[in-house]
């Protein structure tokens, strides 16, 4: 882990403090900021679509959740303070409440500049975008980042280098990263996956599930949920006991998730994306809310 106290003190006292003294560039360093947030990046990608070129925005946009996801995570791991947290002196001109390293308004500046770019050597892309400016508007967002005292100067630099790479490699790969085939599918199932978990996560509280009391417990409800379990069984109304012949075998987590599988054909596309959400959004919804209810019925 760098040491980011002897770094930051570093980077404020000679690169932070002395730019924030010209106060003519506060306004256009935070109108390059806005002009990565997500309402600058929604009408860009929807008039490349609906004016310019479509196929940089149906490829391209994709680079948008990945770079902000990827990002987050590398600063929770980080947990790099921000300037104006670390020292008094710096002034915030926006706010925000994460972690600064690295910057995702760089990162994503450069992602997206160096993939408008880089896509436009493609067969289907109807644009031709420079080099130049791009790459000047990307440094420009960078510097900002450090003029509104929300990033040092080696957050903008590792985002800059990371989102260049990233698009770079997106764009070498090519075909093979088209979200129009078979990897739009592969897609389909993370964003299953996402959605299963908001609704899994909104309703389990009304599918309380204790812990099994034993090991054997465990390893029957584990058997239970993942190969199949039975239905739970209807109670007599004259005996008040289980009646046993009501059972009957219901698929366990694995067979949904292979079973959707196999039967989900690779054409038309639009069958095999929506088959594929449904195999993996059933995947937390199963786990989190039909396997507690089925075994809380079967008293496992």
């Amino acid at each position: 882990m760098p040491d980011w106290a002897s770094l930051s003190r570093f980077e404020i006292r000679h690169v932070t403090l002395p730019l924030q003294r010209y106060r003519a560039l506060d306004v256009p360093s935070q109108v390059l900021g806005h002009s990565v947030s997500g309402e600058a990046m929604l009408p860009l990608f929807a008039s490349l679509y609906w004016c310019l070129d479509q196929h940089k925005c149906f490829c391209g946009i994709w680079l948008v959740p990945l770079s902000e996801m990827a990002n987050g995570v590398v600063k929770w791991l980080t947990r790099r303070g921000r300037p104006a947290w670390v020292d008094e002196r710096v002034m915030m001109h926006q706010w925000s409440s994460e972690f600064s390293f690295p910057s995702s308004h760089s990162q994503l500046a450069a992602a997206v500049m160096t993939w408008l770019v880089l896509s436009s050597a493609h067969a289907e892309a109807a644009t031709s975008t420079p080099a130049l400016p791009s790459a000047a508007y990307a440094l420009l967002v960078a510097a900002s980042r450090v003029h509104v005292g929300l990033h040092f100067p080696s957050d903008v630099a590792v985002g800059l280098l990371w989102g260049a790479l990233s698009a770079a490699a997106y764009a070498h790969i090519g075909r093979e990263l088209d979200p129009r085939g078979v990897p739009h599918g592969n897609y389909m199932g993370m964003l299953g996956v996402l959605a299963g978990l908001a609704v899994g996560g909104a309703f389990k509280h009304l599918f309380p599930l204790h812990y099994p009391g034993s090991g054997a417990s465990a390893f029957v409800r584990a058997v239970v949920g993942n190969g199949g379990c039975a239905a739970a069984p209807r109670r007599s109304p004259l005996r008040h006991a289980q009646d046993a012949s009501s059972t009957r075998p219901a698929g366990g987590l694995l067979a949904l998730f292979e079973g959707i599988g196999a039967a989900t054909p690779r054409q038309p596309l639009r069958l095999y994306a929506a088959l594929r959400f449904l195999k993996y959004w059933l995947v937390p919804v199963y786990i989190l809310l039909l396997a507690p209810y089925a075994f809380v019925r079967l008293g496992l």
